[in-house]
This record gives structure tokens, C-alpha cells and sequence, in this order.
């Protein structure tokens, strides 16, 4: 009786500091860069980020940012990156929704009929970037000129917001 009490309390003395929250999260203690001290500069694309309501810029939490430099008709791939500037974690699938910005307002562009995304779960860990990327190709029509926002759905705190950016498409000279 007593080797099985002994067995009952090292367990539970394993599975109580297993389960007790650690020190706090920042880039310092999880070795991960951190957007404020990120080597690479800006892309030229401007960044709109927003949540339930309006925040000033400086009160940011996560930024969306297009990495591809420079986009044209015939760019296929579009690269982006997810930068969560706060100590919380975030979740996002891999759809999106694209606007154009035609006669002063943002139009909603259509996907194609066959296009589609993988129904999954994004992490993103605190003060932690992700990238990725978009096969325009996939998803429109071959794109023309113009200003475009690209959207994605984000939950936090047990809610949803968006955050969203900007890029010019450039016709293709030939």
C-alpha cells in the first residue's frame, strides 16, 4: 500500500509542475526574432492592419506584410508574412479574400469555381513571424493593373479580427 501511495504522489507531483505555467514568453527567452529588432527592411507594400475597432499603428499587435517585391499580371506566387508583435498566440487558416480598388472602393475579386483551401489551423506563437505564400494562379483569373488588398481572418482572444496589405499589380510589358 505504501510503494502504491508513493507511486500516486510522484505522478501527481510530475503531472502538477508539468502543468504549471513557466516564465513569461518573449524573444529573448524563446530565441525567436523579434519584429522590433528584424534585420530585413520593410517591403515597399503599405501595411493595413486592423481589428474590431481601430487602432493607432502604434497599438499594432499583428502585421500582414507582402514580401514579394514587385508583382505583375504574369507573377504567379505571392509572398507574405505574419508578424505577431505581443506575447499571445494566434490562429489563422490558409483562405483569404482579395479586393480591388476600382472607382474609389475595394471590390471583392472572385476566386475561381475549381480553387479551394485546406480546411487547417495556423499557429502564431508570440513575437514569432510566419511566411507563406499564394498561388495567384490558383485561386484568379490572370490579375490586371491595379491596387489590391489581400485579407486573412485571425482569432484572438476569442474572437475574430483581420489584418490585411497592399500591392500594386503591374502589366507586364511584352
Amino acid at each position: 500500500m505504501k510503494r502504491i501511495f508513493s507511486v500516486f504522489l510522484v505522478i501527481t507531483t510530475l503531472f502538477a509542475s508539468a502543468c504549471a505555467p513557466g516564465p513569461e514568453k518573449t524573444p529573448e527567452t524563446t530565441g525567436q526574432a523579434s519584429p522590433q529588432n528584424d534585420p530585413s527592411p520593410a517591403p515597399a507594400a503599405y501595411i493595413d492592419v486592423f481589428s474590431e475597432a481601430p487602432r493607432e499603428l502604434t497599438d499594432v499587435e499583428v502585421v500582414f506584410r507582402i514580401r514579394t517585391s514587385f508583382v505583375t499580371n504574369e507573377t504567379s506566387w505571392l509572398d507574405f508574412e505574419i508578424v505577431n508583435l505581443t506575447a499571445n498566440e494566434y490562429t489563422y487558416g490558409e483562405d483569404f479574400m482579395l479586393f480591388k480598388f476600382e472607382d474609389d472602393d475595394w471590390n471583392y475579386v472572385d476566386t475561381l469555381e475549381s480553387a479551394g483551401w485546406n480546411d487547417i489551423s495556423l499557429i502564431l506563437a508570440p513575437f514569432s513571424i510566419n511566411n507563406g505564400s499564394i498561388d495567384l494562379g490558383y485561386y484568379f483569373e490572370e490579375l490586371e493593373a491595379g491596387l489590391y488588398r489581400i485579407e486573412k481572418d485571425i482569432f484572438r482572444n476569442g474572437g475574430w479580427c483581420y489584418v490585411s496589405a497592399e500591392f500594386t499589380v503591374f502589366e507586364e510589358e511584352k
